[in-house]
């Protein structure tokens, strides 16, 4: 009896796993996207220095986040620097959780959630995002950036690599959700 409960439990399991991906409706003939709005909420987890300016403070986070953005809306030809009929306006916002180890001087991984929506005028076409997630690397990088974490050696240098990242999978996610 148990070994049949565990079989049905885990054919329910891949059976929910295998939903739809929403995607922008294809009738609303969407071929670039313009960043409309862009909200970055940084947040600390306590072992910050205080008035340490070692790393990327607010203003400059936000303007790394949104600069990578663009990077990559570019790189899969379907950024707009305006807005038009068949050009979709995003509205993301990031919250990060910059964890700083024990002594404030490096970082562990952040806590990550994001947010986004995709208007055409004033119709909301998609919204989707992920909560309380870290950055994962590929299989080779990311043992290296472990090992860099526990030797306390990821620090102000190394961030704008988790913006990159957190961008580069924003953008592919939304492309994903784009192709008909």
């Amino acid at each position: 009896m148990y070994l049949k409960v565990l079989f049905l439990s885990f054919f329910v399991l891949l059976a929910g796993c295998a939903g739809q991906m929403k995607k922008i409706p294809a009738s609303a003939e969407i071929s670039a996207f313009h960043l409309k709005e862009v909200t970055v909420n940084l947040t600390f987890n306590g072992n910050e220095i205080p008035g340490d300016t070692t790393f990327a403070s607010q203003e400059e986070f936000a303007k790394n986040f949104e600069d990578d953005l663009v990077k990559y809306l570019k790189e899969q030809n379907i950024y707009s620097a305006s807005s038009r009929e068949d050009v979709a306006e995003l509205y993301i916002t990031l919250d990060y959780t910059r964890n700083y180890t024990h002594n404030g001087k490096a970082l562990i991984q952040p806590y990550v959630s994001h947010n986004v929506k995709v208007y055409s005028g004033d119709s909301e076409l998609l919204s989707f995002g992920v909560s309380n997630y870290t950055t994962k690397y590929d299989y080779f990088t990311q043992f290296a950036v472990v090992t860099q974490r526990l030797a306390y050696e990821w620090d102000q240098e190394d961030e704008p690599k988790e913006i990159d990242l957190i961008s580069k999978t924003i953008i592919n996610n939304l492309k994903e959700r784009m192709d008909k």
